[in-house]
């Protein structure tokens, strides 16, 4: 009811709205007929859904794409998306003509179209159009060499540890090191199989490190080489 007052108070012509406001939506068209005003018209628009293909896209659920984003991270969840969802995403994302859609989705059915070379397609324009062509083509090279060829990438940060003893649990190295919010988190990441060590995957919340360089993989796109060094308790 508050939501719908707001038509009346700024005697609204047209309301926009994701399709789960729809009923928001009609109640301030009501509120303002009952008000002696002519009732606002109504138009809503197909929610995005999210990385995981079932939910909307929401960053509280953490299957969100965010446009600020580095252009290798965008790139990156845009390929994760699921095949089926594709469609979707040429329509409701890229606002690619209905047409050309109907001719994707025929193309991808008939297997003249391999899926991975669709969602490629459509990452690539994703970030070109938030970073530019440049971002889009570097953010493409790195996944391909990261995702194909398994290889790590170019530009990965290296960030110094000083160590207060002569080794160092992986899971403070972690929090220190920016891949981690906090140990608790860390030891998950740890248990789910999602951090490798210079390209072996770590099977123990244990794990300690010495003195010496270590390349370190948290996910699927998140690297960092961390330089542990003694003698220091920074």
């Amino acid at each position: 009811l508050v939501q719908a007052y707001d038509s009346i108070m700024v005697r609204a012509d047209l309301e926009l709205g994701g399709t789960d406001q729809k009923f928001n939506l009609l109640v301030g068209r009501d509120l303002m007929q009952r008000s002696g005003m002519r009732g606002q018209c109504v138009m809503t628009m197909p929610l995005i859904v999210g990385l995981d293909g079932v939910k909307k896209m929401s960053k509280s659920l953490g299957n969100a794409i965010g446009i600020t984003e580095e252009p290798s991270e965008i790139y990156g969840k845009a390929m994760s998306i699921p095949d089926e969802m594709m469609p979707e995403y040429y329509r409701l994302v890229l606002a690619h003509a209905p047409g050309e859609v109907d001719k994707l989705e025929k193309r991808l059915g008939s297997g003249e179209l391999h899926p991975r070379d669709a969602k490629a397609a459509m990452a690539l324009e994703l970030v070109e159009r938030f970073h530019g062509e440049a971002a889009a083509k570097e953010a493409q090279a790195r996944f391909d060499k990261v995702h194909r060829a398994h290889e790590s990438p170019d530009d990965v940060e290296e960030i110094s540890l000083a160590m207060k003893g002569p080794r160092l649990r992986l899971t403070e190295a972690m929090v220190r090191a920016g891949m981690a919010e906090s140990k608790g988190q860390a030891k998950r990441l740890i248990r789910q199989g999602g951090v490798s060590v210079d390209d072996r995957r770590v099977s123990s919340e244990d794990m300690e490190l010495t003195e010496g360089s270590y390349l370190l993989k948290v996910g699927r796109r998140r690297f960092r080489r961390i330089q542990l060094t003694s003698g220091g308790g920074g």
